[in-house]
């Protein structure tokens, strides 16, 4: 346990501090304040609205469990979007050249 609470102390801040070096390396430089001020809101809303939401499946249910399969469901659900972003949007590059073959 030492080990893994010294691996996630030094790396779990990385996420957060390579959020906008990732944003201007795949929106660019003159999209960042705007891409970064939506990051800023869904993760905001997305808290203000979990919080309560774990509460009242901790009261209701009388178990943790069913916040862990909630928030792995979403976490499932907010991949399958992303996923499907990146498909999209490589689909609408291939419409636009004239290539419309496979994926």
């Amino acid at each position: 346990m030492m080990a893994f609470s010294a691996a996630m102390g030094a790396l779990g801040g990385v996420i957060f501090s390579m959020t906008q070096i990732m944003i201007i390396n795949f929106m660019g430089l003159h999209r960042f304040p705007v891409a970064y001020g939506y990051i800023q809101l869904f993760n905001a809303t997305s808290s203000a609205a979990n919080f309560p939401l774990a509460g009242y499946l901790r009261d209701t249910f009388g178990t943790s469990t069913t916040i862990f399969n909630y928030l792995g469901a979403a976490h499932i659900v907010s991949s399958t979007i992303l996923l499907s972003f990146i498909v999209l949007s490589r689909c609408q590059q291939r419409c636009r050249n004239g290539t419309y073959g496979s994926l």
